[in-house]
């Protein structure tokens, strides 16, 4: 009869042996699938965050309304513009990268056509040196842009070419120049 509780008292070593095992693996599986799903509520969470988030834009240049802005997150620069009121007949798109997200805090700039930005010149700045390299234009009109920009004070528009140079070069170089 010893023997035989001996081998009860084998036997139910063996029971909790195996009772702390599975005891161990369901612990182990309510941690692992408590985890995963905090995680997902965290990052559903954030989702939700940035869907409702907004960032500030200050949006300047070719627009009809400049000035700073609240957008959704996750804006892009070619939305922009629509925001603003709009873009400018002479918007210079090229010169920008319509693809790219806004950040909070960021300055757009929409150059216009014949700015600086899209490779033009400064009537008031360019030098003599600079403008004879310009196809097109000579000795004569160079020197009739300096002496009017030295006469005036300088331009106050690129549509001032217009009457020293005539129309014909007027159209020829109203892109190649801007005015600041």
């Amino acid at each position: 009869m010893a023997k035989l509780f001996d081998n009860m008292d084998d036997m139910s070593a063996k029971r909790r042996n195996v009772l702390k095992t599975v005891f161990l693996l369901f612990a182990l599986i309510a941690v692992v699938f408590g985890s995963l799903v905090y995680y997902r509520a965290e990052e559903s969470a954030l989702e939700a965050a940035e869907e409702n988030a907004v960032v500030g834009v200050h949006i300047k240049g070719a627009v009809k309304i400049s000035g700073y802005y609240e957008v959704p997150y996750g804006t892009r620069i070619k939305d922009l513009g629509e925001v603003a009121g709009g873009f400018a007949e002479n918007v210079d798109l090229e010169s920008v990268n319509l693809a790219a997200y806004v950040n909070d805090g960021e300055e757009v700039y929409f150059p216009y056509k014949g700015s600086a930005e899209s490779g033009a010149k400064n009537l008031n700045e360019v030098t003599y040196e600079e403008l004879i390299e310009i196809s097109g234009i000579g000795e004569t009109t160079a020197n009739k842009i300096i002496s009017y920009r030295e006469e005036t004070g300088g331009f106050k528009s690129v549509y001032e070419l217009k009457d020293l140079l005539g129309d014909s070069k007027y159209e020829t170089f109203r892109e190649t120049f801007y005015v600041e």
